[in-house]
């Protein structure tokens, strides 16, 4: 468990929760959501991406 930065993904992994349905409540408001095509693979990626960058924010070099 040493080095393992839990609560630090914990928290990355929450921001990333919260970033992916906020984007989804933003696309639907734009009426963007109707456009797409893989809604669900956007979503995770977009996530994804800002859980990543929260990551390298708080723990990076």
């Amino acid at each position: 468990m040493a080095g393992a930065y839990f609560p630090g993904w914990l928290i990355c992994f929450c921001v990333a929760l919260i970033s992916a349905a906020l984007f989804r409540a933003l696309f639907l408001f734009f009426h963007i959501d109707a456009k797409l095509d893989l809604r669900l693979f956007t979503y995770l990626s977009l996530g994804a991406i800002v859980g990543l960058v929260t990551w390298k924010w708080w723990f990076g070099p």
